[in-house]
């Protein structure tokens, strides 16, 4: 009765620890999900799985780039459009359709990128 170990199945090699999955990943995640999850945080999980899937593969690549760029013009749209309705008070309304087309852009983005589509 001593405790069981694992063992790779017959005909299988092992990858050596640190090297890319059957997904191309070191991190061990479909690229659907990878892909999805650079979405989550605004521009640095975009940065993280740029940098972790620097050369494996171009479908994560474009959707963390992508992911970076689109926080970016969120940002600088933020700016501007709080800049605007600080000079014009009565523009308050740029601010919500702002807020409320990110967020529609933002589900659009994260249900390409889990269903492994490109927009």
């Amino acid at each position: 009765m001593g405790s069981q170990v694992y063992q790779q199945p017959y005909g299988q090699q092992q990858n050596p620890y640190g090297a890319p999955g059957a997904s191309g990943s070191t991190m061990g995640m479909d690229q659907n999900v990878a892909a999805g999850l650079s979405y989550i945080g605004i521009f640095v999980t975009g940065l993280i799985f740029l940098s972790c899937w620097r050369s494996r593969n171009r479908f994560v690549r474009f959707h963390a780039m992508q992911s970076i760029l689109f926080s970016a013009a969120y940002i600088v749209l933020a700016i501007f459009i709080s800049i605007v309705t600080f000079v014009l008070p009565f523009m308050w309304f740029l601010g919500s359709l702002l807020y409320l087309g990110v967020f529609v852009t933002w589900i659009i983005l994260l249900v390409n990128a889990f269903s492994g589509q490109i927009l």
